[in-house]
Parts: structure tokens; C-alpha cells; sequence
């Protein structure tokens, strides 16, 4: 599966436990980051993982993010979402 991150992602890591445990995580998908204070800012990016390491990512950390289908490439074509930050 692709993971299209269209815009800088950002969010408070410490409402997830310890930044260094958050950040750990996000390594091990290799997802591209920084962190300031205590927030993480997640870089514009496409990520390829399989389903079983996109259902985890999602299901602890990018469930917070506005997620939509990508459709890059159309019917045959490996499956892609596009993810950015919620709209207030």
C-alpha cells in the first residue's frame, strides 16, 4: 500500500507517551521526521508498507489525520491513500 503525506503532518507527542517511544515508532516505518519541543512534525512523503504495517500506523498514531482515497493510477493499480491534517 502507498501512503501519500501531502502536507506537513504535526501533532503533540507527549499525549502518546514518551516523544522518544513515538519517535522509535515512526522509524520503524520509516517515516521521516523532526521534533521541536514536545510536537513531531511528520515530512511530506510517500510511504510504501504492507497492510499489516499500515493497519498498526493508523491504528496508533494517523487515525488523528484527514485521510482520503489517493487513486493514483486507477482500477488495477496497488491501492494508495492520501493523508493531511484535519481542516478546523
Amino acid at each position: 500500500m502507498k501512503l501519500y503525506i501531502k502536507e506537513e503532518l504535526n501533532f503533540k507527542a507527549t499525549e502518546f507517551g514518551d516523544i522518544k517511544e513515538v519517535s522509535d515508532f515512526l522509524k520503524q516505518f520509516t517515516i521521516f521526521h523532526k521534533i521541536k519541543g514536545d510536537f513531531i512534525f511528520i515530512e511530506t512523503q510517500k510511504v510504501n508498507l504492507n497492510e499489516i504495517d499500515m493497519n498498526e500506523l493508523f491504528d496508533e498514531i494517523f487515525y488523528m489525520f484527514n485521510i482520503e482515497y489517493a487513486g493514483m493510477g486507477g482500477a488495477g493499480c496497488e491501492f494508495s491513500l492520501n493523508v493531511s491534517l484535519l481542516g478546523l
